[in-house]
């Protein structure tokens, strides 16, 4: 980003505080300004990107693919699909992770096995027996 910042600086283009240099919009602008041969060129380099945005707006059925479409035949490049990786679900790239992955129901000494759980009423026990209850099974008394 910044060879291509510098790029528009040695043709006299000057970017605003906050504007990036890869921005479509800022590169066509660049382009407008060259000589056709060398914008020719310039475009031509960075093909590989429009393709990217022209088979993922095609995808889409996007009446801007018609648009980049055009943009690589002013490059001399011929407009082609190109493979991606399908987008994951948004829900799937937001979802919090798993903390305690059901260490409420099943065993921390067996993981994948469900833990058995003794309900005992503290009024049928004597207190000597809750302790031993509460020892023996690691719950609190």
């Amino acid at each position: 980003m910044i060879d291509l910042a510098q790029t528009y600086e040695k043709a006299g283009l000057y970017l605003a505080p906050g504007e990036l240099p890869d921005y479509l919009p800022v590169v066509l602008e660049f382009v407008s300004t060259q000589p056709p041969r060398e914008a020719r060129d310039f475009l031509a380099e960075m093909a590989h990107i429009f393709n990217a945005i022209f088979s993922a707006l095609r995808q889409r059925q996007s009446a801007y693919a018609g648009v980049l479409g055009a943009l690589l035949d002013l490059a001399g490049e011929t407009a082609q699909a190109v493979k991606f990786a399908p987008d994951e679900p948004l829900d799937a790239t937001w979802s919090e992770p798993v903390v305690f992955d059901g260490c409420s129901s099943l065993g921390q000494t067996r993981p994948a096995q469900p833990q058995t759980v003794h309900i005992l009423r503290k009024d049928h026990l004597s207190k000597d027996a809750v302790i031993r209850n509460a020892i023996n099974t690691g719950v609190s008394a």
